[in-house]
């Protein structure tokens, strides 16, 4: 809409009520000084926004300033994914693991299970220590059983070491072992969890 029309939209809105007045009246004064403070008003902002080229433009700035603050909010996305704490699954990951019960040996407190399962270095760097253990839950959530992990576990960057153990099911403070040995693997998730790591070249992780 140009500086022209707005001007006359004005004129024709104030003209009824300025020319019901007397002519000489204080009034009509005000209305005209009004008419052109508004009309100064226009004109100083069709400099600024010259009609549509302006007002595109204007659109632009819009949407310019909008797919920065977009970005910005994929910026901060990104980064809080890179702050994530490292856990015990970001250095060993279990690749498999099988289960087996033996009866009791009249000295157990409940029966023997024959755990084994594979282990591997999924990090760049040698591992020499390792204080943690492997969980293992049902994909309801339930727990299963808590085995400690070797302390003395030496593995090479993806190298897979196989670990045995028996282990007596009466002994376990939460879950229920015993479960291993018939469960469906497909139903559980086997996963390390590390308090702490070294490396061969000295450096050491604690994890919360």
């Amino acid at each position: 809409m140009t500086r022209t029309l707005l001007t006359a939209i004005f004129l024709t809105l104030f003209s009824q009520t300025a020319w019901a007045e007397d002519a000489s009246s204080p009034k009509l004064n005000d209305i005209i000084k009004k008419l052109e403070s508004i009309e100064n008003r226009l004109t100083n902002l069709e400099k600024r926004i010259p009609e549509a080229s302006g007002i595109e433009t204007f659109a632009k700035m819009i949407e310019s300033l909008n797919s920065i603050g977009s970005s910005a909010s994929n910026k901060v996305a990104i980064t809080k994914n890179e702050e994530r704490k490292v856990a015990g699954s970001d250095f060993l990951s279990i690749v498999s693991w099988s289960a087996k019960e033996e009866k009791s040996n009249g000295y157990s407190l409940g029966a023997i299970l024959n755990l084994e399962y594979s282990v591997k270095n999924v990090s760049d760097k040698a591992i020499v220590l390792v204080d943690g253990a492997i969980t293992f839950e049902d994909k309801l959530g339930q727990r299963i059983a808590r085995i400690q992990l070797d302390n003395d576990l030496r593995i090479q960057p993806s190298e897979i070491i196989v670990q045995k153990g028996k282990y007596d099911t009466g002994m376990s403070i939460s879950g229920d072992p015993s479960r291993l040995a018939s469960v469906s693997p497909n139903l559980v998730l086997a996963e390390v969890d590390l308090d702490q790591i070294m490396f061969e070249d000295g450096t050491i992780i604690k994890f919360d």
